[in-house]
């Protein structure tokens, strides 16, 4: 993604003081599961995506109209949803371990990612609720991206920007 979309983000964060969290697996790690499946990470990686659950109809549906509609087939096609699902998965858990150190109980957790994470509630949102953890879900988009018709369910908020002058 751009950075000129998120540099605001991280700009406020710094001035505020607020603190940053990187909640991404290792890119290696994600494109390792892609090509060889969950079994491929060490045993002391595979404890920050434990819970490799690919047996969720409506994240495979949505993983699959990502990926242009079309179907995931064989190994490699299972491969690269497991590798989606253990990257929602340790983002989702390493969110969860953070803010179990936070001491405010009205403290919030911003997490930026990519809509494919995100969207109708079957990526991070969901494994959040999963380990007992609220979300709501904002989808941003840029002016004169978003057509009639945008269907709801996509988050709870529909978030369009103004022109973002690119760098």
């Amino acid at each position: 993604m751009d950075y000129s979309l998120y540099r605001p983000v991280f700009e406020a964060a710094r001035e505020l003081r607020a603190p940053l969290v990187a909640l991404n697996l290792p890119r290696g790690w994600v494109r390792r599961i892609g090509r060889q499946g969950p079994a491929a990470l060490e045993p002391g990686e595979a404890i920050w995506a434990p819970d490799i659950d690919t047996d969720t109809p409506d994240h495979l549906k949505v993983f699959t109209a990502l990926l242009g509609g079309h179907p995931l087939a064989g190994e490699r096609g299972r491969n690269m949803h497991a590798a989606q699902v253990s990257w929602d998965e340790a983002m989702a858990q390493t969110a969860v371990d953070w803010m179990a150190g936070v001491r405010s109980r009205k403290a919030v957790m911003v997490i930026l990612a990519g809509s494919g994470h995100a969207l109708y509630g079957q990526g991070i949102n969901l494994r959040l609720s999963r380990k007992g953890h609220p979300s709501l879900t904002v989808i941003g988009s840029e002016v004169g991206s978003v057509r009639d018709g945008v269907m709801s369910s996509v988050g709870e908020f529909l978030y369009v920007s103004p022109d973002v002058p690119r760098s």
